[in-house]
């Protein structure tokens, strides 16, 4: 009775939409810490004008710091996502799930295209990447100050296209939690009740 009923309930689970699946825990880690590196750091280049030296400093040295960490958690969940066993079906259909991917990819493209622009916008000046205070050189010689600069400029910009897009992408977990009710935001947010 117990391995009929437990099968019972799993099929009335799956049948309501509702068949227990979520991210593993690695995912959700990393996507969490992906959201809150983004934010700290759209924070820091946002706020860091605002302040004199040492204030000033700390927060270009934290954004390089959390720059080189976020660089670190693209390629791994990249990595991680692509290895088999770690891609959910969707939960919606039709053009739910071709938006959905759509936003996810191109974030994935956004964030490591931010990463590079990063790491060519500190070296295009002559000077080291700050990591935890380990110095890390620059690869190739110092640029033009006109190229510098429009490294720079293209490097903020993609930085609030990403920012614009992660706030759409959290709107539209909140409406799938909300509004339509199914799993989606639950999935990558365990602790929140369905």
């Amino acid at each position: 009775m117990t391995n009929s009923g437990s099968a019972f309930d799993a099929a009335t689970r799956i049948a309501a939409g509702d068949d227990k699946t979520r991210y593993d825990n690695f995912s959700v880690a990393l996507h969490w810490a992906t959201a809150f590196l983004v934010l700290a750091q759209f924070v820091t280049s946002q706020t860091w004008g605002w302040f004199g030296r040492p204030t000033h400093h700390t927060l270009v040295v934290a954004h390089m710091t959390m720059g080189v960490l976020l660089t670190a958690v693209i390629v791994i969940r990249l990595v991680w996502r692509l290895t088999p066993g770690h891609r959910m079906a969707p939960i919606a259909t039709g053009w739910m799930v071709i938006a959905s991917r759509a936003v996810h990819w191109l974030l994935y493209l956004l964030l490591l295209s931010e990463a590079v622009l990063g790491w060519i916008t500190r070296w295009s000046e002559g000077r080291a990447m700050s990591f935890f205070g380990l110095q890390i050189q620059p690869a190739f010689p110092a640029w033009s100050k006109a190229e510098h600069h429009a490294i720079m400029e293209r490097h903020e910009q993609v930085g609030w296209v990403i920012v614009v897009l992660a706030l759409l992408h959290a709107l539209a977990a909140l409406y799938h939690h909300y509004a339509l009710h199914d799993r989606v935001l639950v999935r990558m947010a365990p602790w929140l009740r369905a």
